[in-house]
């Protein structure tokens, strides 16, 4: 839950990411996140410059009362996407996208979510108590959210084409949102790799 040595350090300084690719192309990376105040989606797709770019990836994966306060992006407090948009569906085709390929980090046959009614209700107060009834609302109606999007990525509409790469209900690793097992989560990996490689072996041989 550090996005700081997360963003800060690994991705500046141990494995530092190209961000100059990116800012040649504008446009092209839409990254989500949460409106702090409002509850409602952002989508960001402008990075003037290296710095604003990591701010907004940082926003993006900051988890409300886990990952500390919102990032303010243009005046605006952002927190994690994934409260409104864990997978980003409707913002790929809402920006225009015809082909999509989701990469889901469940398991076949466990993509369905159960909403924990007491932990939910519990920490859906403590959210309102943090943040405001917006936010709370937005973390305790995710799961039935995360749901309808599987159900649309799995009937799409007829005008877009989608694909989606999920490990094999075969698979070993269970893993959770707050797993630290880092075996299990190297394990996980490479599970994840094997099935995108699996996706992309069948894809060439259809083509």
């Amino acid at each position: 839950m550090n996005t700081a040595f997360l963003i800060d350090h690994v991705m500046r300084s141990v494995k530092p990411l190209r961000v100059d690719r990116i800012l040649q192309a504008p446009g092209v990376l839409h990254v989500v996140s949460t409106e702090a105040d409002t509850g409602a989606v952002r989508i960001c797709n402008d990075f003037s410059d290296a710095d604003r770019f990591f701010r907004v990836l940082k926003a993006s994966i900051t988890i409300p009362l886990l990952s500390g306060a919102a990032i303010a992006i243009d005046d605006v407090a952002l927190v994690d996407g994934g409260l409104v948009q864990q997978i980003a569906f409707e913002s790929a085709i809402q920006a225009g996208a015809s082909h999509l390929m989701v990469l889901m980090t469940r398991k076949e046959g466990g993509l369905e979510r159960r909403s924990g009614k007491i932990r939910g209700w519990t920490e859906g107060l403590l959210l309102r108590y943090s943040y405001n009834d917006a936010v709370s609302r937005a973390y305790r109606s995710r799961n039935a959210g995360i749901n309808e999007i599987v159900r649309k990525i799995e009937n799409p509409p007829d005008e877009v084409q989608v694909s989606r790469v999920v490990r094999s209900a075969a698979a070993a690793a269970d893993v959770g949102t707050l797993t630290t097992d880092a075996a299990l989560l190297r394990k996980a990996e490479q599970e994840a790799r094997e099935a995108v490689f699996s996706y992309l072996d069948r894809t060439c041989l259809d083509g």
